[in-house]
């Protein structure tokens, strides 16, 4: 894996584990797309603005992202990502579940190349 790819795969394992651990402390993401942390206020943008592979692989149709290399590119329905973005109004302990999904997927391909 290049070493540009690595470094977005790794800050995009630390916002996960971000997202896991404030779910852990029974925070919760509410209102779509631009998601505010229930309890501070604080922004998350979950689409490709907040995403450091996205923001190398978007503008190519996601080649190279390793993500898609595994068959779980984002924009399809299944993905884990998907599955974790649907929950966004659900409740904590489905957003913690989902969160988890995706944060084990980017550490298990962290762990491969």
């Amino acid at each position: 894996m290049h070493t540009t790819t690595k470094e977005a795969l790794r800050e995009s394992i630390e916002k996960y584990q971000a997202i896991v651990d404030r779910l852990k402390l029974g925070d919760r993401m509410v209102d779509g797309i631009r998601v505010y942390w229930k309890e501070d206020g604080t922004i998350l943008n979950l689409g490709t603005a907040d995403c450091a592979l996205c923001k190398l692989f978007v503008v190519n149709k996601c080649v190279g992202c390793p993500l898609k290399d595994i068959g779980e590119r984002c924009p399809d329905d299944e993905s884990v990502y998907q599955v974790f973005f649907r929950t966004i109004d659900g409740t904590t302990e489905e957003q913690l579940e989902a969160a988890q999904a995706m944060l084990d997927v980017l550490v298990a391909l962290d762990k491969l190349k």
